[in-house]
């Protein structure tokens, strides 16, 4: 599959983006929830760089860009004014392989996933809330302010009717250890978010994803997409599960 597939895919249902504009082929996402560099974004695939700069300046910022590394783009040399802020890695699964790696699996009858809908949402915020915090050094998001990402993914999920962006609390013995947010297009799913108690991450994250596999069941889904820092912990998960990676995205952000 074309890697703009997954690039397009990834901007147009991350939950951060708010408000996205388009120069030539490059992307403006504003809003997105965070104290420093996810204020203003630019995702950077041609030479629009200059284009960019002057957008910004029109409304007081100064942009930080991340820039997905494709074949043909030589981007780097046109950020000297600015330094690398952090590198993510974006892994992919074939889906008829990942079920074959986990048809001997049996998933324990104690652990199973929870539809997370309007009555029990404030389950999921608590449950996010003690992930994120435990995640330390490893957390993919930063300065993420949770009570505004809350709220941005409580509106989007109602946007959605549950179809296209889809929440589970995962339970391990009718306890809520983790959540897991799903969005869902044509023949790709995306795991947008997943977190996992510390003291559940080594044994429950594989059956997690058995069961995801199994939800998925009879939706034409074949590929599945998930983003997260460059050798941080949630990075040597997905390769142990049958993640291979697919792209590395660097953020730069002015001097």
């Amino acid at each position: 599959m074309d890697n703009l597939v997954y690039i397009n895919f990834y901007i147009k249902n991350n939950p951060y983006f708010t408000d996205i504009k388009k120069i030539n082929n490059s992307f403006i996402c504003l809003n997105r929830f965070g104290k420093d560099y996810d204020n203003n974004c630019a995702f950077l695939f041609d030479d629009s760089k200059v284009l960019i700069e002057q957008y910004f300046k029109t409304i007081n910022k100064v942009p930080a860009f991340y820039n997905i590394q494709t074949e043909g783009l030589n981007i780097e040399k046109s950020l000297t004014e600015y330094e690398v802020y952090n590198e993510d890695i974006w892994f992919v699964a074939d889906v008829k392989k990942l079920r074959k790696k986990f048809s001997f699996i049996k998933c324990p009858a104690s652990i199973t996933l929870e539809r997370v809908t309007n009555e029990n949402y404030s389950t999921q915020n608590e449950v996010s809330r003690i992930g994120f915090s435990a995640i330390g050094s490893d957390n993919p998001y930063g300065n993420v302010d949770l009570t505004e990402y809350s709220a941005a993914l409580k509106q989007k999920f109602d946007k959605s009717k549950h179809d296209e962006l889809i929440i589970f609390l995962i339970n391990v013995a009718d306890k809520n250890v983790g959540v897991l947010n799903l969005s869902i297009e044509n023949d790709i799913c995306y795991i947008a978010g997943f977190t996992i108690k510390p003291e559940y991450r080594r044994t429950k994250a594989f059956f997690a994803l058995k069961l995801v596999l199994d939800f998925l069941e009879g939706k034409h889904i074949n590929h599945i997409l998930c983003i997260t820092e460059n050798d941080g912990y949630p990075s040597k998960i997905y390769k142990k599960l049958g993640f291979e990676p697919l792209l590395k995205g660097i953020i730069y952000k002015h001097k």
